[in-house]
């Protein structure tokens, strides 16, 4: 329960309403019944946090899959030699941690920790994994899953092929197209956690941001990016090219298997 509906208890139930359409509304659990969600999802949990705070370590037993209501957390993987990476960042009506539904024991391969105050809905994985045997909502798994491999099969081949300024201007372009033509990008989250999603140490990220800038290419203010560039504003192809992550949605998916039916 948000902090403003203690104590009130129409508002509370108003905002329990909203975030139970919420839930109905998300690709993962549309269409399922009302006895299925009542069975595997209410009634709901949510906790806030603030900036920073870690949900859940690499490692850790997974015994809940998220969905954001508010706010943006990071997927993060460690190293060996205790680097961080941030595999990637989700934002509200995004969900995570499903994986966590086909093992077992079940155990987070990837940390997760906010990035900005959030709020996140969360679900008892053996709960949920009665839903399996619905074959409907299998499948929006399967899709949910399938999806995320090709993304991150792509973000290997950008980031093995693509030097670490292409990279950059390449999610400024995607981000500027998505907000408008005014060319400005507003990082929710510090640069160092650009860097770390771009795999580029913060200092080389620095270091191309000034020479960007040197080249009248871009400009910095604080954590907004405004670019500059003739080319910068170049429209967007849609799904293959969208910057917002959409972690959860199915619709990166269809282009692809359309793409490959072509070839074919």
């Amino acid at each position: 329960m948000c902090r403003e509906c203690m104590g009130n208890g129409a508002l509370a139930e108003a905002c329990s309403e909203r975030r139970s359409d919420f839930v109905r509304e998300q690709f993962l659990f549309s269409g399922l019944s009302e006895d299925q969600l009542e069975a595997a999802c209410f009634p709901l949990v949510v906790d806030h946090f603030g900036s920073d705070h870690w949900l859940f370590f690499q490692g850790d037993r997974a015994e809940r899959l998220f969905l954001v209501e508010a706010g943006e957390v990071a997927l993060v993987r460690n190293s060996e030699d205790g680097e961080e990476v941030i595999v990637a960042i989700v934002g509200p009506g995004e969900t995570f941690a499903e994986e966590s539904l086909l093992s077992d024991p079940a155990v987070h391969v990837i940390g997760c920790r906010s990035l900005t105050p959030c709020s996140l809905i969360s679900f008892d994985v053996g709960r949920l994994a009665r839903l399996l045997d619905e074959p409907a909502f299998a499948r929006k798994l399967m899709t949910t899953l399938h999806r995320r491999n090709q993304i991150l099969i792509d973000e290997i081949e950008h980031q093995a092929l693509r030097s670490a300024t292409d990279r950059l201007l390449g999610f400024l372009r995607r981000e500027a197209g998505n907000g408008g033509r005014s060319g400005r990008v507003s990082l929710s989250y510090p640069k160092r956690t650009l860097a770390s999603r771009l795999s580029i140490k913060p200092e080389t990220l620095s270091r191309i941001l000034a020479r960007l800038r040197d080249c009248s290419m871009l400009e910095v203010d604080g954590n907004d990016i405004v670019l500059v560039e003739s080319s910068a504003l170049r429209d967007t192809g849609g799904c293959e090219d969208c910057a917002r992550r959409f972690w959860g949605c199915p619709g990166y998916v269809a282009p692809r298997q359309a793409a490959a039916a072509t070839r074919a």
